[in-house]
């Protein structure tokens, strides 16, 4: 059996995702604003077909890879598309957020697609939940006030 990685390795992935989505949503708020369904294709998605349409697309560009996790950011949407890889116990899954404008805040839209065990399901929602919070506060704190 492998062993799983130290928790640190989380939280650098963290603070990488959370300073790349918070860089791209103060950018480009309008953006952000007009996409509410970058993520609609990941709704009961097969996880496998669309990884290899979201890998081959030009638009997309691989932003993260380790062994459990590989992400693509699409630049026109700003959604990130993270897939998992063999080997996590969610594969096939695919979870995908993208973020919008809510008032005055930034909010991240979440649609998963998993093909794993449901316990493994649970636990991936449940980090990506966690990751989500601690993103979007961090793109809110980032966003400044506006007038």
């Amino acid at each position: 059996m492998t062993p799983r990685r130290p928790r640190v390795h989380n939280a650098t992935r963290t603070a990488r995702s959370a300073a790349v989505l918070a860089l791209l949503c103060s950018l480009a708020p309008a953006a952000a604003a007009a996409e509410t369904t970058a993520c609609a294709s990941a709704k009961g998605s097969d996880a496998k077909a669309l990884f290899a349409e979201v890998s081959a697309n030009g638009s997309m560009k691989q932003v993260f890879r380790d062994s459990t996790y590989i992400a693509f950011q699409d630049n026109a949407t700003f959604a990130m598309w993270t897939f998992t890889v063999d080997g996590n116990p969610a594969h096939p899954s695919v979870v995908c957020r993208a973020p919008y404008q809510a008032g005055n805040e930034i909010r991240l839209d979440m649609v998963i697609s998993c093909g794993g065990a449901a316990d493994a399901c649970q636990r991936m929602e449940q980090e990506f939940n966690a990751l989500n919070a601690q993103m979007q506060a961090a793109m809110n704190q980032n966003q400044g006030p506006r007038q």
